[in-house]
């Protein structure tokens, strides 16, 4: 299958594994694409869990956070935040 997107995920299985969609790289717009998602154990419909993951790749795109290096333990916070949302949201979907 094609990969509409370029996000690194084919067609077929953002219709039948991921439920994303195959035309929108970032289904969730949380910042980090689908195939990263994936990759990574996050979930690409969900965008809370992108900060961390933005953050931790050095790239910090719309982190707001200082430039020095005492932003770590903010990570860590923010970090457990989105894991606590996530599986509160799939313990509701259950």
């Amino acid at each position: 299958d094609a990969d509409s997107d370029d996000d690194g995920l084919n067609d077929g299985d953002e219709v039948n594994i991921h439920d994303t969609d195959p035309n929108d790289a970032d289904s969730d717009d949380g910042g980090v694409n689908d195939g990263d998602e994936i990759a990574n154990g996050t979930d690409p419909n969900f965008y809370d869990d992108d900060l961390a993951q933005l953050y931790f790749a050095g790239g910090r795109r719309g982190c707001a956070t200082t430039s020095g290096g005492g932003d770590a333990p903010l990570a860590i916070v923010l970090s457990l935040l989105g894991l606590a949302m996530l599986r509160r949201r799939r313990s509701r979907a259950a």
